[in-house]
């Protein structure tokens, strides 16, 4: 049985190394879906609560909601820094792919029910998704 839960969060990026326009400082309204799979406990009837799913997903989540996500190196950083903007570095370049690995493996760390599978699905458009 799969149960997934999906948050809103607007977020800032550009990809430094990107030849084409997502080069320069942008933003998107990203829709992240996250969904499990397990066996349904015959005790609860449950996957798992969608209460315990939404709150990890919120704490995982609150660093990037209205933040500007840069990968480490990125010329910006001292500015938002020094001028005390809402900021959070990577290790990787901010794509929809990245951020899709990422916050699966994050939030399946959180999560203590006995589960099969995560997936992460982030939209970075509507017409455009990485799923992880």
């Amino acid at each position: 049985m799969q149960i997934s839960i999906s948050m809103n969060i607007p977020m800032g990026h550009r990809l430094a190394k990107h030849p084409g326009k997502c080069r320069n400082y942008h933003g998107h309204n990203y829709d992240i879906i996250v969904c499990i799979e397990g066996a349904i406990s015959p005790e609860t009837g449950m996957v798992m609560d969608f209460t315990d799913l939404k709150a990890a997903m919120r704490i995982m989540l609150a660093p990037y909601d209205h933040a500007m996500v840069l990968e480490e190196g990125d010329p910006l950083i001292p500015f938002l820094s020094e001028h005390g903007f809402k900021y959070v570095i990577t290790e990787f370049p901010p794509t929809a792919e990245h951020f899709a690995r990422h916050f699966r493996l994050r939030i399946a760390d959180r999560l203590t029910w006995n589960l099969d599978q995560v997936t992460c699905l982030v939209s970075e458009t509507p017409d455009s998704d990485a799923i992880s």
